[in-house]
């Protein structure tokens, strides 16, 4: 890999003006003298223009429905920026346990990846250090409590009127809603919790109490944690709300039972109009029951597609983040090994001119012929041959010049031969370099194909295996079938697990949520076993009056 070090961009203007939380700005400024610390680039932006770089860090959020004001739209900006050149944004919030730690003093935050909401950021939570809640939980004093099965009313937190949670639903007629189903199947008081930034506030009692729903509201500067203490149920919003089957073939069985003895006294008492009336209500009953499965069935089925859409959309964006990321890196890694490959080329050069300069002058070695001539006028001078000698050295004089030029030439042509050997094996490694380099490219795109056709083939068993468990559901026969009894309920975790909740369980997964699977050992009472036989009835009425069921 590369030592080239990271750029690390920190928006201080993404910050809302006025701001006057000093923790804001010094999260910024501290994460960045770390980044600095680290060896890494890291610089503050002061202007509201996004500058692409390796990683962008925000404080705050900005989703669909934020207004367009400067800090929201340079969040906009940021985070659009970074994910189309296939980098990330890390983005710091507030302590989600403030409730328990007012004013931040134990100076917790949460960080995560291109988002803050289970569905859109990536928290790194897939191995998490097991200390970790230990921890927390010894910090801030905090304690997980049992099930609780008694309390004074069922409470009701909202949302902001079409925050993005609410998915553009308006709250109020969310609320409507919610309460004229809760009010078919229960008498018990209600109290409704509205966001505590929700400006509309008023306007909403007021028109909750114009619709005639009779509710407690809560007071907006009431504890949180208070309310949660004395409520027995808590409703808040979610798109996968739904009833049971079972339960409400038990709730069915409650209600025509009643209808039932209530017809058998009126004809014993010749009420007889009363009992036509009753009839009819039969059928009223038994009708809206029927509709309540098939709205109900259509609306879970189209939830399970929009979650399968959804999980097709995340795992597509995060696969093409992902090889993107990864053909980044062996494009930087190539030239990683280019640039290494030219420095050592560079130097082995350098070493060989050093080489060459430090090769002595060449003398030539004279010849058999030249010997020859040396010794000849040696002896010739001896024996007073002077004029054959002066003849002869001439001869000597013209033909020393031409062997030391001989070997000039051979020593420059052993230095031409090293520099080409050294040029050859130079051109034979970037050769190779480049075959690296490209291999490396064509192994990341056929990894890249072979990826893509498994995640291809994996979401066309999901969808396969989601569309006919919906076809089969689609297929059962309409309505309420006395056939199907509440004691024989569907296994533990199993709308966790079925193949018709097959959109969520995808969507989960790619989302970094985790699936329960209960251990064995969860599923097996090993104690008071004869004591959990109960007979149909008693059942059907624990379980509808809340009370507590033998084993429990």
């Amino acid at each position: 890999m590369t030592d080239t070090p990271f750029k690390v961009h920190a928006y201080m203007n993404a910050i809302p003006p006025g701001n006057k939380n000093p923790e804001k700005p010094k999260l910024l400024q501290y994460f960045i003298e770390g980044v600095q610390k680290a060896g890494d680039k890291g610089i503050i932006i002061n202007s509201n223009t996004y500058e692409p770089s390796d990683v962008g860090v925000l404080q705050g959020f900005v989703h669909p429905q934020s207004k367009h004001v400067p800090h929201l739209n340079l969040r906009r900006a940021v985070l659009d920026g970074q994910k189309e050149i296939g980098r990330r944004t890390i983005i710091a919030d507030s302590n989600l346990f403030l409730a328990y730690d007012p004013g931040n003093t134990k100076t917790y935050l949460r960080y995560s990846y291109d988002g803050i909401f289970p569905n859109t950021g990536e928290y790194c939570d897939s191995k998490i250090y097991p200390q970790r809640w230990a921890n927390l939980r010894d910090d801030l004093n905090l304690a997980i409590k049992p099930y609780k099965k008694y309390g004074d009313y069922i409470l009701i937190t909202c949302q902001r009127d079409m925050g993005w949670s609410m998915d553009g639903l308006s709250v109020i007629n969310w609320l409507h809603v919610l309460l004229q189903d809760l009010r078919r199947f229960t008498d018990r008081k209600i109290l409704v919790r509205f966001h505590p930034g929700d400006k509309k506030m008023s306007k909403h009692i007021q028109q909750l109490r114009a619709i005639g729903h009779k509710v407690d509201i809560s007071s907006p500067t009431s504890s949180l944690l208070k309310d949660l203490h004395d409520a027995y149920q808590r409703s808040g919003y979610g798109k996968e709300d739904r009833i049971p089957h079972r339960l409400m073939v038990t709730l069915m069985d409650f209600v025509l039972e009643d209808l039932g003895r209530a017809k058998t006294e009126a004809e014993g008492r010749r009420q007889y109009k009363k009992a036509e009336e009753i009839t009819k209500r039969v059928i009223v009953v038994r009708r809206q029951f029927r509709e309540k499965q098939e709205w109900q069935l259509q609306d879970q089925q189209r939830i399970e597609m929009s979650q399968m859409d959804k999980a097709k959309d995340i795992l597509a964006d995060t696969f093409r983040n992902k090889w993107n990321n990864t053909k980044h890196e062996a494009i930087i890694e190539n030239a990683h090994r280019k640039r290494i490959t030219e420095e050592k080329h560079a130097r082995e050069i350098r070493d060989l001119e050093r080489k060459i300069r430090k090769i002595p002058p060449p003398v030539a070695a004279m010849s058999k012929e030249l010997v020859g001539y040396v010794a000849l006028e040696k002896h010739m001078r001896k024996n007073g041959q002077y004029q054959d000698a002066t003849t002869l050295a001439k001869k000597i004089e013209k033909l020393a010049p031409i062997e030391q030029a001989a070997a000039v030439k051979k020593i420059r042509l052993q230095i031409d031969s090293m520099r080409e050997k050294l040029k050859e094996k130079h051109k034979e490694e970037r050769k190779q370099l480049f075959e690296h380099s490209k291999a490396a490219l064509i192994k990341v795109r056929d990894d890249r194909a072979i990826a893509s056709n498994v995640n291809k083939q994996a979401m066309k068993m999901h969808s396969h295996a989601l569309n006919h468990a919906l076809t089969l559901e689609m297929n059962e026969p309409a309505g309420w079938n006395r056939n199907i009894r509440p004691i024989v309920e569907k296994r533990a975790h199993y709308w966790e697990t079925t193949s018709s909740k097959r959109g969520t369980q995808v969507f989960e997964s790619v989302t970094n949520s985790r699936l329960y699977a209960p251990k064995l050992s969860e599923t097996h009472e090993f104690e008071n076993q004869d004591d959990c036989i109960i007979d149909y009835d008693t059942y059907a009425t624990l379980k509808l009056t809340g009370g507590v069921l033998p084993g429990q």
